[in-house]
């Protein structure tokens, strides 16, 4: 199996799931939330998805991959995503995208701890 199968299997699931699922994505939290959403505002405008198709995101950035390489646990930011121009946020409750988060990650076999509280970050103990 190569290095990263398993994870990369779970963020497949995550995208068939409906997530907006990046991995090693931009420099950190701040912009890859401003790119998703940018992405989103995108995606909606030249009616490639609908917002109803948009469960949410998942992603980690290029810091959590360095750590990721060093072979270190890592954060996965996840939730629904606030776009300008559109009442409410795009996506479900950050809690529920996180339980799909998980069911994802769990199905690929990867580890992963969280305590359910959706202001936490998905940690990824081993992949």
């Amino acid at each position: 199996m190569a290095k990263h199968d398993k994870l990369n299997k779970a963020f497949r699931e995550m995208r068939k799931r409906g997530l907006l699922a990046y991995q090693s994505f931009m420099c950190c939290t701040t912009c890859g939330g401003a790119e998703i959403a940018n992405k989103i505002s995108k995606l909606l405008e030249e009616g490639k998805r609908t917002r109803e198709s948009i469960t949410g995101c998942c992603f980690y950035h290029k810091q959590e991959t360095e750590r990721r390489d060093r072979g270190s646990s890592f954060m996965l930011q996840y939730g629904s995503v606030e776009v300008h121009g559109i009442d409410g946020d795009v996506g479900l409750p950050t809690e529920d995208v996180g339980k799909i988060v998980c069911e994802c990650l769990e199905s690929a076999d990867v580890e992963y701890h969280w305590n359910g509280d959706p202001n936490r970050c998905v940690e990824v103990l081993s992949w």
